[in-house]
C-alpha cells in the first residue's frame, strides 16, 4: 500500500474527529504512520515498552495527561524522554485535554505533531481505528467497470474493448449508478467483504471508444455516480463462441465464483453478440441475486415443480393400474 503520512491522516480524519494542531511551528507532518494500530500510550509512560508500537498513532487521554503532569511536578519527565527516543508519528490529545507545558516542549523538540480534539477517548479510538483499518486493508487493482444496479454492486469484467464501458453507460442511462471505469481499486474491508472504488480525483470519468472521454457526473448529474460500492457479483463478458456453448451454464444449478483477495465472489459468464440486450440481463442478474439472498432460487423452484409433476404422473399411473387390477374378476 501507499505510505500514510501524518499530513494525509490529518486531512482525512479531521472532518469527523475535528483535530487542532497545537504545535504547528515545530510539527513534522511528513512523519510516516506504518501500522493500523492505535495505541493508548498508558504504561509506556512508566518506562514499560515491551509491547509498545512506536510507529502507530499515540493517544493521550485524561489519565495519561494527569500522569504526565505528575511526572513534571516530580521532575521525572525522563520517562517521557525515553519514550520519545522511538520514532513516534504523532500524538492525539482527547477530551480537550491540556498537555503539560514542559511535556509539550519536549515532544515538540522531536518535531512530533500534537493534535487536540474535544472527542471523548473511547469514541476517538473507535473512529481513528476504523479509519486505520480501512486505510491499511488489503487491496488490489483490477481492469473492469464497477456499477451499482438496483443496489447490487456489479463488477463487469472481460477483455479490453469488449464493451464493458458501453454496458455501464447504458445502465446509467436507465437510472443506475456508476462507480469506476477501467481502473477499479478493491479493498477487503471485512472477512468476506470487498469494496471497490475509482482513483481519487477521477470519479465520474469514462472512456467510450469512438467518442472519447466523458464525464458521467456532468452529463447525468450526481445521482448517476457514487464514490464506492460493495462488490457482490462479477459478470464476465465473453465473445460468442459456438464451440464453447456447451460450457455455458443454462439452468443456474452450477454456480461459479472468482476469488479476489481471498474472497469468493459469485461470477456469471455472459456470452455476448451484436443485438443481445446485455443491459437488461445485467439488471435481471442483480435482481436474481437479491432473490437468492432472501432464499428464493428460480432453478430450484422449477426443479421442485418438475419433480412434483413427475411424481404426480407416477401416482396417477399407479392408481390406474390398481383400479384395473381391482376390477379384474377373471
Amino acid at each position: 500500500m501507499e505510505e500514510l503520512n501524518v499530513e494525509n491522516f490529518y486531512n482525512d480524519v479531521n472532518h469527523f474527529v475535528n483535530l487542532k494542531l497545537i504545535n504547528k511551528n515545530d510539527a513534522d507532518l511528513k512523519k510516516i504512520i506504518a501500522t493500523e494500530k492505535v495505541f493508548s500510550t498508558g504504561l509506556a509512560l512508566t518506562g514499560f515498552t515491551e509491547n509498545f508500537v512506536p510507529s502507530s498513532v499515540q493517544i493521550l487521554g485524561k489519565q495519561e495527561l494527569n500522569f504526565i503532569s505528575q511526572l513534571a511536578k516530580e521532575d521525572k519527565l525522563f520517562y517521557l524522554e525515553r519514550l520519545l527516543e522511538f520514532d513516534i508519528p504523532c500524538f492525539l490529545v482527547s477530551d480537550s485535554g491540556r498537555l503539560n507545558l514542559k511535556a509539550k516542549k519536549l515532544i515538540s523538540s522531536k518535531n512530533i505533531p500534537i493534535f487536540r480534539t474535544k472527542m471523548e477517548l473511547s469514541q476517538l479510538i473507535k473512529n481513528v481505528l476504523k479509519y486505520m483499518e480501512l486505510q491499511f486493508a488489503p487491496k488490489t487493482v483490477v481492469h473492469g467497470t464497477l456499477v451499482d444496479v438496483h443496489g447490487t454492486g456489479i463488477l463487469l469484467m472481460g477483455r479490453s474493448g469488449i464493451g464493458k464501458s458501453e454496458v455501464a453507460l447504458d445502465l446509467v442511462e436507465r437510472g443506475h449508478r456508476f462507480i469506476s471505469d477501467d481502473y477499479v481499486i478493491i479493498k477487503k474491508t471485512a472477512e468476506n467483504v470487498l469494496v471497490g472504488k475509482g482513483r481519487k480525483g477521477f470519479c465520474g470519468f469514462m472512456e467510450i471508444r469512438g467518442v472519447g472521454i466523458i464525464n458521467i457526473k456532468e452529463i447525468f448529474g450526481t445521482k448517476a455516480i457514487r464514490m464506492q460500492k460493495r462488490i457482490e457479483i462479477i459478470i464476465n463478458l465473453e465473445e460468442w463462441d459456438k464451440a464453447k456453448l456447451k460450457d455455458v451454464e443454462r439452468t443456474g444449478f452450477k454456480k461459479e465464483d472468482d476469488k479476489i483477495l481471498g474472497v469468493s465472489i459469485p461470477m456469471v459468464r455472459l456470452p455476448i453478440y451484436p443485438g443481445k440486450n446485455i443491459t437488461v440481463i445485467c439488471e435481471v442478474i442483480a435482481l436474481n441475486l437479491q432473490l437468492e439472498v432472501y432464499g428464493y432460487h428460480a432453478s430450484k423452484e422449477l426443479n421442485k415443480k418438475l419433480i412434483n409433476e413427475m411424481n404426480e404422473k407416477k401416482r396417477r399411473r399407479s392408481d390406474r393400474l390398481t383400479n384395473y387390477l381391482t376390477f379384474d374378476y377373471e
